[in-house]
């Protein structure tokens, strides 16, 4: 059996170098000062919005200082990807 010839990273840039790093950086000097109580008076879906239960996992991203719009700079913001991670835990579960 040939194992596959082992290829090393060309360069890895620093996390807080990447265009992804400073867009979110940008939202979070934008939404630093805001207070959690002020989300959910301005949200009263906030909590349905913001969750997620797989695999008898509950995820409460609700009570943190996000908005829709970190949510939807995040992988499973999207709804497609919460669909995919539905059933990829679905799967498994069974």
């Amino acid at each position: 059996m040939t194992l596959p010839q082992y290829t090393p990273a060309r360069s890895i840039v620093p996390l807080r170098n990447r265009p992804a790093w400073n867009a979110l950086q940008e939202h979070f000097d934008k939404t630093r000062d805001l207070h959690l109580r002020q989300f959910f008076a301005d949200d009263p879906q906030r909590n349905e919005r913001f969750t997620l239960e797989a695999l008898s996992l509950y995820f409460d991203f609700s009570k943190n200082r996000i908005t829709s719009e970190t949510f939807r700079r995040h992988p499973m913001g999207s709804a497609r990807h919460r669909q995919e991670f539905q059933r990829t835990t679905d799967a498994a579960h069974h």
